[in-house]
């Protein structure tokens, strides 16, 4: 706790609140966030990359061709792992300390949730830790995957990979669980969330099996968008419900992505959304790249042809990704 002629010259006061939130599995969840937008931060110190999607396939092809495991996990309240590199401070109120320190200002020393260069401080951190102390390095390719040289146990050579995504890893290895387990030493690692992945990044994965004509046991993965769908077409039809938009199932006489084969989105004159209806079609339209990302490429067309209108749709482009989903 400090008084107001203590704090770090230059910290700037800002706001913070609690979020609540039930998740879809009824599980309830809790989180303090700062008010980042009140602090000026220089733009090169908020960037934070993650690892591609074709990182993520070409992580299961290697697994699959050199007979690899794979195991997931994901480290609970990552951005408080990181010390935090924007001077900042919050008054405090009672929900955060007992009511004697109730006015008084506290200085924020982790990376706090919505604080501008959280993001990038945790990226840079928890990278410092794969380099340092587990020993992995860099690829060129993509810095958010990192390589080890490594042996079987028969004195094969291989490589172990780490494939990071903010606080979703994906650990390929001989023994991914010794290397899990050098993780959950350092970090804490939410409850359940060390397995066999099955969905990653809305992905849904599963492992085939199946003889050749040889009579050879050859194994696959298989990555599909079903789970994400799904969820995604409940947010459209709630968002269609709430706004009073038109969500129609589409039936067999009209199976195409648009409304119709002829349609022509550069030739729309129809009004232009207000404000809130531009949120929604840019929603509607990160949902559908992100299906795409999936490998939903029956609708690539589609998306491109209606992200070129994200800055300023009509009602008729908002329509025509409505339609996509039905």
């Amino acid at each position: 706790m400090e008084k107001d002629e203590h704090l770090p010259v230059g910290s700037k006061l800002i706001p913070h609140h609690i979020i609540f939130d039930v998740k879809s599995d009824l599980t309830r969840n809790a989180r303090l966030v700062a008010g980042g937008h009140r602090n000026q931060v220089p733009a090169h110190t908020t960037y934070s990359s993650v690892a591609g999607r074709d990182s993520v396939r070409l992580g299961f092809l290697l697994a699959d061709l050199n007979n690899l495991k794979i195991l997931a996990c994901n480290i609970g309240n990552a951005y408080l792992n990181a010390p935090n590199r924007e001077k900042v401070h919050v008054e405090v109120g009672k929900e955060l300390f007992a009511s004697e320190n109730e006015g008084k200002y506290a200085t924020v020393d982790r990376a706090l949730y919505r604080l501008k260069s959280a993001s990038a401080v945790w990226r840079s951190h928890f990278s410092d830790t794969i380099t340092k102390v587990f020993g992995y390095s860099l690829t060129h390719a993509d810095y958010d995957v990192y390589i080890k040289a490594c042996t079987c146990n028969d004195g094969t050579k291989y490589y172990s990979y780490l494939i990071i995504y903010v606080d979703d890893v994906l650990c390929i290895d001989e023994n991914p669980e010794d290397v899990i387990d050098k993780i959950v030493s350092v970090y804490r690692v939410k409850e359940g969330s060390v397995e066999k992945p099955k969905t990653y990044l809305g992905m849904n994965i599963r492992k085939w099996v199946r003889q050749s004509a040889k009579g050879d046991t050859l194994h696959c993965y298989a990555l599909g968008a079903d789970t994400y769908v799904k969820e995604a077409l409940c947010i459209v039809k709630n968002l269609c419900a709430k706004n009073k938009l038109k969500f129609y199932p589409k039936t067999k006489s009209n199976a195409v992505p648009l409304t119709s084969v002829a349609c022509r989105p550069e030739l729309d004159d129809s009004e232009f959304c207000n404000e809130n209806k531009i949120t929604i079609f840019q929603n509607l339209i990160g949902m559908l790249r992100w299906m795409c990302e999936l490998g939903r490429i029956d609708i690539l067309c589609e998306t491109s042809i209606l992200s070129q209108y994200l800055a300023r749709p009509r009602i008729g482009h908002l329509a025509q990704a409505i339609s996509i989903f039905e």
